[in-house]
């Protein structure tokens, strides 16, 4: 993700892995500003369409920035080489934990 603090991204990534695609992002972000307009005071509003205006631009840079995009899918695949150790690493230790308690 956008985010350079490791710790940071490896838990985005575990537990919010539709934000490296960005329909879903933007489908994300969209929803949140509705939740914001819908509180209907101008500050809602005003954090409605800022949401919105960082949406469109986030979508345009995610779709029509080669660079950023070549960029971020090597960022991506190192990421899913660490989430799947991870993973791998959690099975394993429960895996043991289960056995051990039989």
């Amino acid at each position: 993700l956008e985010t350079q603090i490791s710790m940071t991204r490896n838990i985005i990534t575990m537990n919010f892995g539709f934000f490296f695609n960005a329909v879903y992002r933007f489908l994300f972000n969209l929803i949140m500003a509705t939740i914001s307009w819908s509180y209907g005071r101008i500050y809602g509003e005003a954090v409605g369409i800022t949401i919105m205006v960082v949406a469109l631009f986030n979508t345009y840079v995610l779709c029509c920035v080669p660079d950023y995009r070549n960029i971020r899918e090597k960022i991506v695949k190192e990421e899913d080489k660490k989430v799947e150790a991870k993973l791998t690493e959690q099975a394993r230790k429960q895996a043991l934990r289960a056995l051990s308690n039989s």
